[in-house]
């Protein structure tokens, strides 16, 4: 059997076992073009069933509502967070760090010790510029209730909600939940949902991680940042390709970085991210901070590989 077809035949495993999962917790996933080869599909679906479910239990209305009694409404915004490269004197190695406990593709990661809390306070200890929190149930083994409990131990870190958003009442939840931003995918979304989580961001006062994956994304993103420059700030390329979870570091590489920075928009690489000498090698290519996850939580000691990883010594 050809790596090609070992490949494919995970990817088939992943798609099966993700709707199997679904299917369990009682969800109705609407029909999909690719659902035995697209991981990514397979996981909008699910998102976008979760949530429906969860708006008829809580309504958006009522989610405003509570959500004007909290002090989220002056959380610290992803882009102010982070320097830009030719700001950035020192070459210091900017993280967005990652609480991950699973994956659909590699499963349970993390040593079982590890709590949400304990890790995200300790990535905050060592020099985090914010925290990145899984928040999907189903394939990543995350929960908006783990973003609650990270937001109540500290009040003032910036905490991106990573999950598969697709609509308004994903971006209000999560922000009750304690949320300083979210994860918009570009090729997750159609134009119009794009369109709706760029508005949503604004009434929110919200910067969004906006997430590409290739050349033709990075001009769509472009094109929008005319119309909402005051949101589309932020921008990480994404090392896995999120239909087979393949994980390849040429895709920053081969991205038309050039473009963002003359833009002034922050950069960020994500995924696949193993070592400091990596993370030096594309930031001399002109990005400004790296998002990783899994390269720590893997560990028995998130907090001081982190601390490595920034410091130099991750090799």
């Amino acid at each position: 059997m050809s790596n090609t077809q070992r490949s494919s035949k995970k990817v088939r495993a992943v798609c099966q076992t993700l709707q199997d999962k679904a299917q369990q917790a009682g969800l109705i996933l609407d029909k999909m073009q690719d659902p035995e080869n697209d991981i990514l599909e397979v996981l909008g679906a699910i998102s976008k069933a979760q949530a429906s479910k969860r708006e008829e239990h809580k309504p958006l209305d009522l989610v405003k509502s509570q959500l004007e009694s909290t002090p989220y409404n002056k959380l610290a915004t992803l882009d102010s967070v982070f320097t830009k490269n030719i700001k950035n004197k020192t070459n210091e190695i900017q993280a967005l760090a990652e609480v991950k406990f699973a994956s659909p593709s590699a499963g349970r990661i993390a040593p079982a010790h590890l709590t949400p809390e304990n890790v995200a306070k300790g990535y905050m200890e060592v020099g985090a510029k914010a925290i990145s929190v899984l928040c999907e149930e189903i394939g990543f083994g995350g929960s908006l209730a783990y973003l609650s409990e990270i937001r109540k131990s500290m009040p003032q870190a910036c905490l991106l909600q990573k999950d598969f958003l697709l609509n308004k009442y994903q971006v209000y939840e999560g922000r009750l939940a304690g949320a300083s931003t979210f994860l918009i995918i570009i090729s997750l979304v159609s134009k119009d949902q794009l369109v709706e989580l760029l508005t949503t961001a604004r009434e929110l006062n919200i910067v969004p991680l906006i997430e590409i994956h290739n050349n033709q994304e990075l001009d769509l993103v472009i094109e929008y940042q005319k119309t909402y420059p005051d949101v589309i700030k932020v921008v990480g390329v994404n090392n896995r390709d999120l239909t087979t979870f393949k994980v390849d570091l040429g895709i920053s590489k081969n991205i038309n970085i050039s473009k963002l920075n003359d833009l002034q928009i922050i950069t960020l690489s994500e995924s696949g991210i193993q070592s400091t000498s990596e993370a030096k090698e594309l930031q001399a290519s002109g990005y400004d901070a790296f998002l990783v996850g899994t390269t720590f939580m893997k560990t028995p000691d998130p907090k001081t590989e982190l601390e490595y990883f920034i410091k130099g010594k991750k090799q």
